[in-house]
């Protein structure tokens, strides 16, 4: 009965108070993570929404005169904010209008 005294018991309950603190931080930590995450997801896949539409406006020919190696590129960089609306140097001209509507939404 003396190695359950008052002592061993207060150690008891202070290393399940530890491991208690220690589960509730990882679970917080687990809840946050996984929310930053679906949000993080949900403005990926809005930017991805944008280049696929900046990229149905290109012409698709990859010809380079942009400074990009391809269309997708080019897309990827004017959705980013990295390039003008008409960095095409083939379409710029005739698809600024409808790419600065898309990067307005």
């Amino acid at each position: 009965m003396a190695e359950y005294g008052r002592g061993r018991m207060r150690r008891i309950h202070a290393g399940w108070r530890r491991k208690r603190s220690r589960y509730l931080c990882t679970t917080g930590t687990t809840v946050l993570k996984s929310a930053l995450t679906g949000i993080l997801r949900s403005l990926k896949s809005h930017e991805n929404r944008k280049v696929e539409e900046i990229l149905a406006l290109l012409p698709q020919r990859n010809c380079g005169r942009c400074g990009y190696e391809s269309c997708y590129d080019l897309a990827v960089a004017i959705a980013e904010g990295r390039e003008r609306p008409d960095a095409c140097r083939v379409a710029g001209k005739r698809i600024a209008g409808d790419i600065e509507k898309i990067l307005r939404r």
